[in-house]
């Protein structure tokens, strides 16, 4: 059962704006507080299986050649799903979360 007093903060960096069009999360930060502390923290980079654009690497700061490094995106999100399944959550950007959230698959209830 959800603890009513833990939250899980997240944040997405992103190849672009539209994960309908083929656009993944390529970072994530997750933080859970409890009773206003923070109590666990997930950052990872993610191989998205794409390039990235250069204005996302000039943005973020994140280049292609670092994303080619990271663990699969698949791997993290499952990850990341174990993360917060248990938690409310309070995105940073919240319709621009729930859209890539929507969209990925690791998330979806089997």
């Amino acid at each position: 059962m959800p603890n009513a007093n833990t939250v899980v903060e997240l944040d997405f960096k992103t190849t672009g704006l539209s994960p309908g069009e083929g656009d993944r999360a390529i970072e994530i930060t997750a933080v859970t507080i409890k009773n206003s502390e923070v109590t666990a923290r997930l950052q990872e980079l993610m191989n998205p299986g794409q390039r990235a654009s250069s204005f996302i690497g000039f943005y973020t700061g994140i280049t292609n050649g670092t994303l080619a490094q990271a663990r699969p995106y698949g791997e993290v999100m499952r990850d990341f799903a174990e993360f917060i399944c248990r938690y409310k959550l309070v995105p940073h950007s919240a319709s621009f979360v729930k859209r890539f959230l929507d969209a990925n698959e690791p998330l979806k209830p089997q």
